[in-house]
């Protein structure tokens, strides 16, 4: 089975694109070699994913095509260790980077008051 399928069907990732995004970002090993999208598992590899805040290895359990539910893809692997990388300050350091991306991003919901307002705005950017 591909890797970049068995990461989507273990619900590892949420989406198949994401889980080829972190694989072609190099974030991604298998049995401690940089993986394809394309490489195949076997039941005992060892795949290891880089995070924010860790490293985590999965050991591989099961193999299957179908998307299971989320009880059903615990059982597909087992998480062996996240391993944590760098200090705690350099940890800390990363929350706080995080939360202050999450603070800065617009609340495009809340950002007009009403559609009349959105309206204008919009009528006098795109004039003729």
């Amino acid at each position: 089975m591909r890797l970049d399928k068995w990461l989507k069907i273990a619900l590892v990732f949420k989406q198949r694109s994401k889980a080829v995004d972190a694989i072609d970002n190099n974030k991604i090993r298998v049995n401690g070699e940089i993986a394809k999208a394309a490489k195949t598992l076997k039941i005992g590899d060892k795949v290891s994913i880089s995070r924010e805040l860790g490293s985590y290895v999965y050991t591989i359990l099961k193999l299957t095509e179908k998307n299971v539910s989320r009880e059903q893809s615990r059982e597909m692997y087992e998480l062996v260790a996240p391993e944590d990388t760098g200090t705690e300050s350099e940890k800390l350091a990363k929350r706080v980077e995080r939360d202050q991306r999450k603070e800065n991003r617009k609340d495009w919901n809340n950002m007009y008051d009403d559609k009349r307002k959105l309206r204008q705005i919009r009528s006098h950017k795109y004039k003729d």
